[in-house]
Formats: structure tokens, C-alpha cells, sequence
């Protein structure tokens, strides 16, 4: 108990910092008076864009920063196109996070990975880094029977050990499989991303691909935010959130009070560790629910249900 104590008031002590950074340093937070989270505006990737200039910190009054910040981007495929600095820090923390969640679920680093996305030509990698970062992209804008018999040859040619990339590029890939009487071995492990993953989905990768396959929560701004843990089952599909990393709030679908546990709400995360654009609040667009903490998450909530983009949900009326 004591030890949950003492990691909840570490996460404490960094939002402190962080907001009294943001209110030293930036224009757009000067005139917060206090370091409560609830004081400081909800924003989203338009008023980031529209304030850009008020919330990125000069170089100079970044801490520990060694030589230029990089530049994170991402396409906005069912949302806004947006680029944010990140300071050395950062970065480094970014780059640790895939390692770790990586491991856990058995996937090492410069294994090789194919990546299932839509590649943009400012995204698309060089032949070099390719070689050098044994990951190999893979674009499923199109996502044809000819493609999907592209990405199996690519699958048996680079002996992938994970893929990554949407449920959807899954249940597409799989399906291929189903009705060319194909099946794939020597993968460790799939990684689907930016969209709920069904159960069905689910059974057909472990059948078709002999290997498990994880949802994990994450987007190009900040990082990885939650995974499931292995092994997965029906009834306990949860992802743990990336505590360590991140402040999480959820907040009801039309104000900004807090929701109640699996109440479905807005996903709103504050970045403990970006000093370069201080990311406060979040709304990062998904819609989810938090329930209360089990045995496996240190005391704190887990992410019980993810639905994805709030411009991709349906109501009835």
C-alpha cells in the first residue's frame, strides 16, 4: 500500500511541475493562478493549431534539451493533420515506451515488424531506415485481395516477428487467408491499434496467424497511453493505462466534468513529460470507459472500453 502511495504522489509532483512550467513559459497558460488540472483549459488539436505560437517553449528554457527538437507528425486520418515538438527527454522516453510495451507482450526490439498503416510521403521511411530500424512499412489504403496477397509474400519474405496496425488490417489480412486456404506461422505477436478490436477479429488472428493479438491505445502526439496484457480472454480484455507517462481524465461526452467509472466519456490526457509544447488536458477526440482498479493495475483505473474517434461514433436518437 505504501508503495502505490508513494507512485501515486511521484505522478502528482510531475503534473505539478509540468503546470507550473507551462504557466512560466508559455503566453497561453500565464495568467492560471493555480496548479489544479481542473483550472486549465480542455483543448484539442485545432485550438493547439490556433495557439500554437503562445504554447511552445523556447529552446533556450527547455530543461536538459540537447540540439534540435524533434518534430512529431501525425496524418489526421480520421481527424485533424498536426505537428508537435518534442524536447530530448521526451523523445527518449517515446522511444523506451515502444521498447517496454514491445517486451511485455514478447516482441523485441529489431525483431522484424511490418507496420500497417497509410504512409504519406512525409511519413514514408528511406531504404536506410528501413535496414537500420528492421521495420517495414506497409500502406493499406488499398486494401484489395491482390494487396492483401502482397503483405503475405512481405509477411514469409522478412520472416516478420509483429505487425502492427489496425483491427481492421487484421480482419482484411485474415479474411484473405480464410479464403485462399492460406495460414501464417513465426509471428510472436500482433498489435492492433486505432480501432476497437473484436472478439471476432480476435479468434481469427490466433487460428489464421498463430500467434496472440493485443489491442494497444496510442496516437502519434504523445505516445503509447494503454495495452492489454497477455494472455487475453474474453472476459478480460482491459487495457492498463500508461500511468507513468500520462495524467488521465475522462469527461462526460458534452461538458467538462468528470465521468463516473464506466460511464462513457471523452478520453482527456495531460503528457507528464513534454516541456517542448506543454500538452494539458487533451481531448484527444476517443471516447472510452474507466473502471474501477482490479488486481493487476497497482490501484489504479483501467481502461475497460475504447470506441475510438467521438467524429466516428453513431447515437440514435
Amino acid at each position: 500500500m505504501k508503495r502505490k502511495r508513494l507512485k501515486k504522489q511521484t505522478k502528482e509532483k510531475k503534473l505539478k511541475k509540468l503546470l507550473q512550467f507551462a504557466q512560466k513559459n508559455c503566453k497561453f497558460y500565464k495568467d492560471i493562478t493555480t496548479t489544479r488540472l481542473s483550472d486549465f483549459p480542455v483543448m484539442n488539436k485545432m485550438l493547439y493549431k490556433e495557439n500554437y505560437d503562445m504554447i511552445r517553449v523556447d529552446e533556450n528554457l527547455i530543461p536538459q534539451q540537447k540540439g534540435k527538437l524533434h518534430i512529431q507528425r501525425t496524418s489526421g486520418n480520421t481527424g485533424t493533420p498536426f505537428a508537435i515538438p518534442q524536447d530530448t527527454q521526451k523523445r527518449n522516453r517515446r522511444i523506451a515506451e515502444l521498447k517496454y510495451f514491445g517486451k511485455i507482450v514478447g516482441f523485441k526490439t529489431h525483431d522484424a515488424l511490418i507496420h500497417l498503416r497509410t504512409w504519406n510521403n512525409w511519413q514514408q521511411k528511406t531504404k536506410a531506415q528501413i535496414r537500420r530500424e528492421n521495420i517495414y512499412p506497409f500502406d493499406i489504403s488499398d486494401m484489395s485481395d491482390e494487396k492483401m496477397n502482397d503483405l503475405y509474400n512481405l509477411i514469409k519474405k522478412t520472416k516478420a516477428k509483429c505487425l502492427r496496425g489496425y483491427a481492421s488490417s487484421f480482419d482484411k489480412l485474415c479474411n484473405y487467408l480464410i479464403k485462399n486456404n492460406k495460414t501464417i506461422s513465426g509471428i510472436k505477436i500482433c498489435i492492433a491499434g486505432s480501432e476497437a478490436l473484436q472478439d471476432d477479429v480476435r479468434a481469427k488472428v490466433k487460428k489464421l496467424l498463430n500467434c496472440e493479438i493485443i489491442s494497444q491505445y496510442a496516437n502519434e502526439e504523445c505516445g503509447i497511453l494503454a495495452q492489454e496484457q497477455i494472455p487475453t480472454n474474453s472476459t478480460n480484455n482491459v487495457m492498463y493505462l500508461n500511468n507513468a507517462g500520462y495524467y488521465f481524465e475522462i469527461l462526460k461526452l458534452e461538458t467538462d466534468e468528470p465521468a463516473k467509472y464506466d460511464e462513457l466519456g471523452r478520453i482527456v490526457v495531460t503528457d507528464l513529460h513534454n516541456y517542448a509544447f506543454p500538452v494539458i488536458r487533451y481531448d484527444t477526440g476517443d471516447i472510452g470507459q474507466i473502471s474501477s482498479p482490479n488486481k493487476n493495475s497497482n490501484g489504479y483505473p483501467i481502461l475497460s472500453k475504447l470506441y475510438g474517434r467521438k467524429l466516428d461514433i453513431c447515437y440514435t436518437t
